[in-house]
């Protein structure tokens, strides 16, 4: 550390805790399939075409200063940007904030119709510019920025009814996430999870912030034993949200029941949804794959796409149930799940998870897939050299026989990095691959075809 008259001086816990020397990194936010976002030196908004290798400013910090933005999310068709401030931590994920709405078409801030302070959660919608947001636990859609508010749930209520983002304990141990709604692949629906806390036992402490007194703080608490969240999914029709209701997804029978959670939700078409369940004891997952039927106009999840997941060798999954990847017949997925031998591993699920194809293999685990194409799985593992810590990036080409396994990554700056992580475009045409050590981290940007 370099002291003002070029000598040295020592490192303070100032310097440490003001991040005065925290390590960059590039995360690329991808918003196409060769365009991502990112923020430049002077806390410019650029948007970077990889192909033409070009760079545009789409807001300057000016803009970014008028509302004291810190961050910021680009609607699909790249007419909106809601910028946010005002950013309050609330727990690990979750944290509240304000939004501004500028017209990257025209110039200028939408004045109509503007958003509340204290926003939890705001997402727009894959295609166009819908946007919704939940607010003091209840569903707000915008069919357009500068439209007023459709209200889609009215009986949220603070540490009781949470509405598209989830209570403490999902947040912490189920879902790892601030929200908990998702849109179809088309923004037609929007399906969303009610969480209902208002049997559960409560924990209180006091929090000495800024006021004189402390203030007492109460999360509904479910210990082991304890009553857990009433869980629903709902999905609605954002086209015709006021004149169709939210539709419940109904349980799987096997599950219903016993003590269940609600693990993750998939969107695999518009009229196709897959939802994950798994029994309080966590060895019993069940796979529902939902249908919507326009005759009766409910979701339909039948026993015969119910795929049943029951580990005798500890837990269904890791943490946490892994995500299943849909391939283009909107049926058969890939998934990691326990072998026999106790490991995790990609499977390939046709039919059932007893007929199974067991994708890789070994006395090591895969960890996550990040991406499935036509051509490719793109998956991390800790196979290479034997060390369990270590993440590093591979893929293999489907339909290969043998199965063709490539490491990307295993001997990629193998001294400086070997824990890996990677950032995908939209369909898949570049990835950018994330190091986070043991060395100084460092990213590195790749065309797939070719993986230069």
């Amino acid at each position: 550390v370099v002291n003002t008259d070029d000598g040295p001086r020592s490192l303070t816990l100032e310097d440490y805790l003001n991040g005065n020397f925290q390590y960059k990194t590039f995360f690329p936010y991808w918003v196409s399939d060769n365009e991502y976002l990112h923020q430049s030196a002077e806390d410019d908004i650029i948007l970077y075409n990889v192909e033409m290798n070009y760079p545009t400013t789409i807001m300057t910090n000016s803009t970014m200063k008028q509302v004291n933005a810190s961050n910021f999310v680009l609607s699909s068709d790249k007419y909106f940007i809601a910028l946010e401030s005002n950013y309050s931590k609330l727990w690990r994920y979750s944290y509240t904030a304000s939004y501004h709405i500028y017209n990257l078409m025209y110039g200028g801030f939408v004045t109509e119709n503007q958003l509340p302070h204290k926003i939890q959660y705001i997402s727009w919608s894959p295609v166009g510019h819908k946007l919704v947001y939940v607010y003091q636990n209840n569903i707000y859609l915008k069919q357009s920025p500068r439209e007023a508010p459709i209200k889609l749930t009215s009986d949220g209520k603070e540490n009781e009814i949470f509405n598209g983002i989830p209570d403490w304990v999902y947040e912490e141990e189920m879902l790892a996430t601030k929200y908990a709604l998702w849109w179809s692949p088309s923004g037609k629906y929007l399906a969303y999870v009610q969480f209902n806390d208002s049997d559960i036992p409560v924990i209180e402490y006091s929090y000495f912030g800024e006021d004189q007194y402390p203030r007492k703080i109460t999360i509904p608490y479910p210990k082991a034993g304890a009553k857990n969240p009433t869980v629903k999914v709902f999905i609605v029709d954002t086209i015709n949200a006021e004149a169709f209701g939210p539709k419940e997804v109904p349980v799987p029978a096997v599950i219903a029941s016993s003590d269940h959670y609600f693990s993750w939700l998939t969107w695999v078409t518009d009229n196709r949804i897959c939802v994950q369940w798994l029994k309080r004891i966590q060895n019993f997952s069940v796979l529902a794959i939902c249908d919507f039927k326009e005759n009766s106009n409910t979701w339909d999840c039948p026993e015969s796409q119910q795929h049943i997941e029951e580990s005798q060798t500890g837990w269904a999954g890791g943490f946490f149930v892994s995500t299943p990847y849909f391939t283009s017949d909107s049926s058969s997925y890939y998934k990691i799940f326990s072998d026999k031998n106790g490991y995790k591993h990609i499977h390939y699920i046709n039919d059932s998870v007893e007929n199974a194809i067991q994708i890789t293999s070994g006395e090591w685990e895969a960890i996550y897939i990040f991406r499935v194409t036509s051509e490719a799985i793109f998956y991390s593992s800790n196979e290479f050299e034997g060390y369990p810590g270590r993440r590093n990036i591979y893929k293999i080409n489907i339909g290969s026989k043998p199965i063709r396994k490539q490491c990307i990554t295993c001997n990629l700056r193998k001294e400086r990095c070997q824990y890996y992580t990677a950032r995908f475009s939209e369909r898949s045409k570049y990835y950018a691959l994330i190091c986070y050590g043991p060395g100084i981290p460092i990213s590195t940007l790749f065309e797939n075809h070719g993986d230069r």
